[in-house]
């Protein structure tokens, strides 16, 4: 909810990346061979959808699998 206020208040974009919160959707790891991960980690971008008029009324999620990135940063 925190995240959500500013898309639909400001019309600004909101991030939510794999550090602040691994995953928004729990979703099964996809290359559980090469990664060993149990969940595949997100990072998650709050966009803002207007109408004609300008006014927001809901949001859309873009959701990047950031698996590597975070088992490339829990080993070092």
């Amino acid at each position: 909810k925190l995240k959500t206020k500013p898309v639909y208040d400001l019309g600004c974009r909101s991030f939510i990346t794999w550090r602040q919160r691994p995953y928004l959707f729990r979703c099964r790891n996809v290359r559980p061979v090469t990664q060993q991960a149990e969940f595949m980690y997100q990072n998650v971008t709050l966009n803002p959808m207007r109408t004609p008029t300008g006014k927001i009324n809901s949001l859309f999620l873009s959701i990047q699998d950031a698996t590597a990135e975070a088992l490339m940063s829990q080993h070092k």
